[in-house]
């Protein structure tokens, strides 16, 4: 047993610190790997399970050890209690990050979305083949996206939703294997030696750091990447347009 309080709440904020040491590394290395969670919300979600849990705990046990005014029993019955309310906002924090995790990376036409279950309208899920307990747990997954043409019906009123916020990409019943799109990927793809060359991006522009790895790229190609609170950064992929090869935060329009 502890000595005192400040003792107490030292080896509380401890304990604490590195079970979020560990979280941190698996939400940000899986759920949400750069760029993903500053595109789908997961560093404030995080920050906020922090704060309540992390911070909370420890001064609730500065709060209620008192070797003086209580026996044993008791300090370990607040314990425990403490225990228990910390490891129920824990969960509920853990479940609302698993609800925003960035599930997909959608191509739409010109762009690539990051989509989470969150983004998603739970009626469209109903209306599809596809099941949120489908959805990837370990990063995102690279879909394509059906778009309509203007001759095909529901264009315009699928154009008023996309205005709206709904965009294609959060639509289940247009997700479709990313390989039937890779032509058109393929066909959108900017090359990164244009983007330098535009003047647009140079070191006076950038850190050192993102313009060296830009430069590192120049032989390849990228196009934006958007999500629902930023459209400034850009996902490089090779000529083949397969697969995406890295990040940078740059405005790729």
């Amino acid at each position: 047993m502890f000595e005192t309080r400040i003792s107490a709440c030292l080896a509380h904020l401890l304990i604490g610190t590195a079970v979020f040491l560990y979280l941190a590394g698996f939400v940000f290395g899986v759920w949400y790997p750069p760029p993903t969670h500053q595109l789908a919300n997961g560093v404030e979600i995080f920050l906020l399970i922090l704060v309540v849990d992390l911070f909370c705990g420890p001064l609730l046990t500065l709060v209620v050890f008192n070797k003086v005014k209580k026996s044993a029993a008791e300090i370990r019955r607040d314990l425990v209690m403490i225990g228990a309310i910390q490891i129920g906002a824990l969960v509920y924090g853990l479940t609302v990050l698993s609800h925003a995790r960035p599930a997909f990376i959608a191509f739409e036409g010109d762009r690539f979305r990051v989509v989470s279950l969150a983004d998603i309208d739970a009626r469209e899920l109903e209306k599809s083949e596809a099941r949120s307990k489908d959805f990837p747990w370990l990063g995102p997954k690279l879909v394509g996206v059906k778009l309509l043409k203007p001759t095909d019906p529901g264009y315009l009123q699928s154009i008023e939703r996309a205005i709206q916020g709904d965009h294609p990409s959060y639509r289940p019943d247009r997700w479709i294997p990313y390989v039937n799109v890779v032509q058109d990927v393929k066909s959108a793809l900017i090359p990164v030696a244009a983007l330098i060359s535009s003047g647009r991006v140079d070191k006076a522009t950038q850190s050192p750091e993102i313009f060296a790895q830009l430069q590192r790229h120049q032989h390849d190609f990228y196009l934006p990447i958007v999500g629902r609170n930023s459209a400034d950064w850009i996902a490089i992929l090779p000529a083949d347009g397969e697969s995406i090869i890295g990040y940078l935060p740059i405005d790729g329009w």
